[in-house]
């Protein structure tokens, strides 16, 4: 017993003397306080360090779009007009001092007397084509000399009637069918010359119709005429 009461007594010296004093307590928390001020400041000023500082956005700047650049409007061409050839203008002869007065052309019915068959083909053939010369002369030149071109055709038309023997029927057809031709397709030309004759002032001009047709009548009654003289026993 004595033994147990000594050994509660030495626990009872080591508690108190591991025990701190008061003293010794306070002092431990205020340097606590001092830890935990020093480890806030830390804290605060390391937050401050390591925020990312925000970057002003740039302003964006509106950049003006370029206007578009007109494209030029394509101007039409114009289209050059054709020209036509003009139309040959009627007129007399430049020999000619007065206007003559074509004289009525016999009536077909009537014969004329000839001895010479062939002499009168080959002129009539010659006429025929001099009255197509006066045409080609005229869309070359723009005038066409009436005066010529009436004489030539009504030389061919008084002649369309002939008093021929029976053996002469052959050529004399071919001579007829001839004639008939030139004068039935050239009479427009013949008779727009024959009105501008007997009235210059008039003025008046040969459209193209009419003296095309009656170019074709002249090489197709040229041709039934060399015919007509061949069958006759000429050479043309």
């Amino acid at each position: 017993m004595k033994r147990l009461t000594c050994l509660f007594a030495f626990a009872i010296l080591l508690l108190a003397a591991c025990t701190p004093s008061q003293a010794a307590i306070q002092t431990a928390i205020a340097q606590t306080e001092t830890i935990e001020l020093a480890l806030a400041a830390v804290q605060s000023l390391t937050a401050t360090a390591g925020a990312p500082t925000s970057t002003p956005t740039p302003t964006t700047t509106a950049t003006a779009s370029p206007s578009p650049t007109e494209t030029p409007t394509a101007t039409s061409t114009p289209v050059p007009t054709g020209t036509h050839t003009p139309l040959p203008t009627l007129t007399a002869s430049a020999t000619s001092t007065a206007t003559p007065v074509p004289p009525a052309l016999p009536p077909a019915s009537t014969p004329v007397p000839t001895p010479d068959f062939l002499g009168t083909a080959f002129a009539v053939k010659a006429q025929v084509e001099n009255f197509g010369g006066q045409i080609d002369i005229a869309l070359r030149s723009g005038y066409i000399d009436c005066t010529t071109t009436v004489e030539a055709y009504e030389f061919v038309a008084a002649r369309s009637v002939l008093a021929l023997p029976a053996s002469l029927a052959g050529p004399y057809q071919l001579y007829q069918s001839g004639i008939s031709i030139f004068t039935t397709k050239a009479i427009e030309v013949y008779q727009n010359c024959k009105d501008f004759l007997a009235n210059p002032a008039a003025g008046g001009t040969v459209p193209h119709l009419q003296w095309s047709v009656a170019r074709t009548s002249v090489n197709d009654a040229s041709e039934l005429l060399r015919q007509a003289i061949i069958a006759a026993g000429g050479k043309p």
